[in-house]
């Protein structure tokens, strides 16, 4: 065996073959207000409110997660009641 045989089997020991592939991605369209049905997008991304409960052992729910998406304009109007804790984050 001559250095030149081992420089080629190094070679082969290292090489990395590659392929191009297509990967497909699911994408949020749209998410559209639990209260008056409209859309909460915006120009440039989606502006709503996202309310989660996880109902516990005790409650009448036991096991129930509910999950409710609110435009801002349904926040101003029907939840201002709500003493939403605000922080800024500017």
């Amino acid at each position: 065996m001559n250095v030149h045989d081992t420089k080629e089997k190094i070679i082969q020991i290292f090489m990395i073959k590659t392929k191009k592939i297509v990967k497909e991605i699911e994408q949020t369209e749209d998410i559209i207000c639990d209260i008056c049905g409209k859309s909460c997008k915006s120009f440039t991304d989606f502006e709503y409110l996202e309310l989660t409960a996880t109902w516990g052992f005790e409650s009448n729910k036991d096991g129930e997660k509910w999950d409710a998406h609110i435009c801002e304009k349904c926040v101003d109007e029907k939840l201002s009641f709500i003493n939403f804790k605000k922080i800024n984050y500017f």
